[in-house]
């Protein structure tokens, strides 16, 4: 049986070095997939799986990996020029 690593937001933060109202952020829009405990007093405690944060991870990178540039294809004007 695998062993389940959690990390709070404040770790997820320094992993991805970014600031943890970002993290809390993606968790609300739901690009990165967190689990509630409890209430805190002022916010609600977050914790993310180590297998999330991986996919996290992948997606951004897939997702700013650029493309190929691609024209778009010339439109047919029904006139041909001879």
């Amino acid at each position: 049986m695998r062993d389940l690593q959690l990390h709070t937001v404040d770790e997820v933060a320094d992993i991805l070095r970014t600031h943890r109202e970002t993290v809390r952020q993606w968790i609300v829009a739901g690009e990165l997939e967190g689990t509630p405990m409890g209430r805190g007093k002022v916010r609600r405690k977050w914790l993310v799986s180590d297998e999330a944060l991986r996919k996290f991870v992948q997606y951004r990178t897939e997702a700013a990996q650029p493309g190929p540039k691609r024209k778009p294809a010339p439109q047919a004007s029904g006139k041909q020029w001879v």
